[in-house]
C-alpha cells in the first residue's frame, strides 16, 4: 500500500484539505460528517483503483496512445465527482460563515478568505487534471 504514496500524494493532500475543515466545523452534524468523509474516501479509492486498472491494462513500452486517452477520460470524469461537491461544500461553509458573521470585519474576513480559497480551488482543479490525466 505504501507504493501509492508517491504517485497519489495530491489525492491525499486533497482529502486532508477537504476533510479537516468539514470534520472541524460545527455546522455539520455527525451524520453529515460521516457521509462526506465516506464519499471522499470511497471516491479516492475508486479513482486510484480505476487508474491502476487502466495502467495495468494499457501501459506498455512504448506507451500507446490508448493508454493516455483512457487515463485522460477517467481523470476527467472523476474530477467532476471531486470538484463539484467540493465547490458546493465550500459555498455552503462560506455562506454560513458570512450569514452568521457578526460585524463588518468578520464578514470582510470571510469574503477575503473565500477569494483565497477560490484561487486555491482553481489551482488544485488544474493541477489535478494536468497531473493525473494528460499525456506528457
Amino acid at each position: 500500500m505504501l507504493w501509492f504514496l508517491g504517485e497519489y500524494t495530491a489525492i491525499y493532500l486533497l482529502l486532508v484539505l477537504i476533510l479537516v475543515p468539514v470534520l472541524a466545523l460545527k455546522i455539520f452534524n455527525i451524520y453529515a460528517k460521516g457521509i462526506i468523509s465516506a464519499y471522499y474516501i470511497i471516491l479516492s479509492v475508486v479513482f486510484i483503483w480505476g487508474r491502476e486498472a487502466i495502467k495495468d491494462q494499457y501501459h506498455t513500452t512504448p506507451v500507446p496512445d490508448i493508454y493516455w486517452d483512457k487515463n485522460t477520460e477517467w481523470v476527467e470524469q472523476l474530477s467532476y465527482f471531486y470538484f463539484i461537491p467540493t465547490a458546493a461544500l465550500v459555498t455552503y461553509i462560506f455562506y454560513k460563515w458570512f450569514y452568521y458573521g457578526k460585524g463588518f470585519w468578520s464578514r470582510l474576513l470571510s469574503i477575503i478568505t473565500l477569494l483565497i480559497v477560490l484561487v486555491l480551488f482553481l489551482y488544485f482543479a488544474m493541477i489535478f487534471g494536468l497531473g493525473f490525466g494528460y499525456r506528457p
